[in-house]
């Protein structure tokens, strides 16, 4: 994020990864779907360094496709992606207090 040199797009991906950070914490995430998702995230970030934005398309598609399968699956497609126990009060866990 910081790579970027863009203060606005650290702080929406950051506001993102919490977002993703609370959700997943209410989900049955196992230790397949983590090992899974950091493959591709690295196989991702892999294609962008090296300067090949087809390929990067090509493994953010496959990326995002599985996880809509995962969302589809889980059942929880509706479902708000900030739990409701974040919603109210303060919350000092989020990165841009």
């Amino acid at each position: 994020m910081q790579a970027s040199g863009n203060p606005i797009l650290t702080t929406v991906l950051a506001a993102v990864e919490q977002a993703v950070r609370w959700a997943a914490a209410e989900q049955d995430i196992t230790q397949y779907d983590r090992a899974e998702a950091t493959r591709s995230h690295r196989a991702i970030a892999d294609a962008i360094a090296a300067g090949d934005p087809q390929k990067a398309e090509h493994r953010m598609r496959r990326h995002l496709d599985a996880a809509l399968r995962h969302v589809e699956q889980s059942g929880l497609l509706g479902a708000p992606m900030i739990p409701p126990s974040c919603w109210r009060g303060h919350n000092s866990n989020v990165p841009w207090r």
